[in-house]
């Protein structure tokens, strides 16, 4: 393990953005408009410090522009924590996919839903907006 390992206060880098972009990018109004299908695909290459604090981060790939801003705004919420990961570099995975939503159709009152997890070496995240849109994301450790 590298980073912040004894600090019982760090997380795992991978579970950590996995499970807060939903959190992050759902309040960004782009995804309103966003269309339906591919999401795009990006690589997302963080860098940890000996700290475990995240030194650096690289986008690769053809990420949508809802897709980049989402990980742009998951790294603000998640930028100041310390972590812990296999190594130094973690390489994560992401395909994403915005399809319509027949639960939360705006129909059925304002619901909001988010949710995500990760199982090394992979993870899922979705939100739900009410106006029936949902965005489903996919995540795996390279």
């Amino acid at each position: 393990m590298f980073g912040a390992v004894g600090d019982r206060s760090a997380g795992d880098l991978a579970r950590a953005f996995t499970r807060d972009f939903p959190q992050a990018a759902s309040g960004d109004p782009v995804w309103r408009t966003a269309p339906l299908g591919a999401a795009g695909e990006a690589t997302v290459v963080l860098t940890l410090d000996e700290s475990g604090h995240i030194a650096d981060v690289q986008i690769l790939g053809s990420p949508s522009g809802p897709l980049a801003q989402g990980i742009r705004r998951t790294m603000t919420l998640i930028r100041g924590r310390p972590f812990i990961a296999r190594s130094k570099v973690t390489k994560l995975r992401l395909t994403a996919t915005v399809s319509s939503d027949t639960v939360h159709d705006g129909l059925h009152g304002d619901v909001f839903a988010i949710g995500g997890s990760f199982s090394d070496p992979e993870g899922a995240a979705f939100f739900a907006l009410n106006i029936g849109r949902r965005v489903d994301l996919r995540v795996r450790l390279q």
